[in-house]
Parts: C-alpha cells; sequence; structure tokens
C-alpha cells in the first residue's frame, strides 16, 4: 500500500492509511505551506507480525526460558500473590542453564509489590539478542526464590 499527498495552499493536509497484512506501508506528504500538516499509519498484525504470549498462572518457581533465539519483549503483566514483594528478573540468554542466578546480571529487574501486580508495554520493545529468560526472586538481582510463584504474562516476538 502507498500513499502520497501533497498540498501547495494554506489548506489543512491529512493523511492516513491501514494496511492490514505484513506488506510493506508507505505514506508520505508534503505541504508547501507553513500549516497544519498531519499523516498518520498503522501497521495492523497479521499471523507474520502478531506477537506470543507467555502466560502461567500457577506462576513460575524460578527461572523459565521464553525464547531460545533473538526477541523482542513487548510488555508484561504481573501479579503477585505473596505477601512480600518480588523481583522479576530478565536476562537476555538463550536457556536457564545460560543464567547463573545471584552472579548473572540480570537486562531488567521490575519489582512488584506484596499481594500487587506490575504491566508496561513498550512502544519501542528492548531486543534481547541470544533470547529471553526470566527468573522470579525474593530480593533484585539475587538467588533467592521468590516466597510464592508470580503468575507472569508477557507480549514477545
Amino acid at each position: 500500500l502507498n500513499v502520497s499527498a501533497k498540498s501547495n495552499d494554506g489548506a489543512l493536509l491529512r493523511v492516513s492509511a491501514i494496511q492490514i497484512g505484513a506488506a510493506n506501508l508507505n505514506v508520505s506528504a508534503k505541504s508547501g505551506s507553513a500549516n497544519l500538516l498531519r499523516a498518520s499509519a498503522i501497521l495492523e498484525a497479521d499471523a507474520v507480525t502478531k506477537a506470543s504470549i507467555f502466560a502461567t498462572s500457577a506462576g513460575i518457581a524460578q527461572t523459565s526460558a521464553i525464547k531460545s533465539s533473538q526477541g523482542n519483549l513487548y510488555g508484561y503483566q504481573l501479579y503477585n500473590r505473596a505477601g512480600t514483594p518480588q523481583w522479576l528478573q530478565i536476562f537476555n540468554a538463550s536457556a536457564t542453564t545460560s543464567v547463573g542466578l545471584g552472579t548473572t546480571i540480570p537486562d531488567k529487574i521490575v519489582g512488584v509489590p506484596d499481594t500487587g501486580g506490575a504491566n508496561l508495554s513498550w512502544a519501542i520493545p528492548p531486543t534481547f539478542a541470544n533470547g529471553i529468560v526470566i527468573a522470579v526472586t525474593s530480593c533484585p538481582a539475587c538467588a533467592a526464590a521468590g516466597a510464592s510463584a508470580m503468575t507472569v504474562s508477557l507480549d514477545y516476538k
């Protein structure tokens, strides 16, 4: 889908496009005046571009390999059922055997308050070159297992 528009007068120029599918979406616009120019584009997810979801309502005891190759993390939804704070450690690793809790430095650490939650969605997702491994612990960047399992849901590709 290609969309283009040009305005040489003082009128308002608006351009928008929606593409459903994984094909290229090109949008361009030019205004010859100093007035307002708006352009927007949306690429709808399909089977090729759609993110995967890792979710467990039972929680994870300590470590889990989410993706064993390069990937992006688009967001997380966490719920801590414990009466004490817990932390989700996220590692750039391809397998749980590549992570030494307490010695391997996590790439991201998310604190989750007791009987509380944490949610985030990245507009520009962090990339994990080797893969995505997570761990639930009772302190940030430590090896101690969480007090009880934490419900974890991750959006990744």
